[in-house]
């Protein structure tokens, strides 16, 4: 793990330029009166973390399916693969 880049807020004010440049090596803490209140981010970081977020949430939706099948609290439906396409419209190549 990196060192974290903090960065007094006045910082932020003054020598706003210079902070962002701070953003190409990573997430820069904004501090104020000596305690951490804030974290700026690149937008392309900002960018990934929500993707893999979003990964992670469809993973967990999975996980749930599954666990519910295994604990008998749900059962699993088998769909044709005319239905399969009536419920995914064009989403589907033939």
């Amino acid at each position: 793990m990196k060192t974290p880049q903090i960065v007094p807020v006045t910082d932020l004010r003054m020598r706003h330029v210079q902070v962002f440049e701070l953003l190409n090596n990573g997430p820069v803490i904004l501090a104020q009166r000596s305690r951490p209140a804030a974290v700026l981010v690149s937008v392309s970081m900002w960018d990934r973390l929500m993707q893999r977020l979003e990964e992670q949430e469809d993973l967990i939706e999975v996980l749930e399916a599954e666990l519910a099948i295994a604990t008998g609290e749900t059962s699993v439906e088998r769909l044709s693969e005319d239905e399969i396409a009536e419920w995914a419209g064009d989403a589907v190549l033939p």
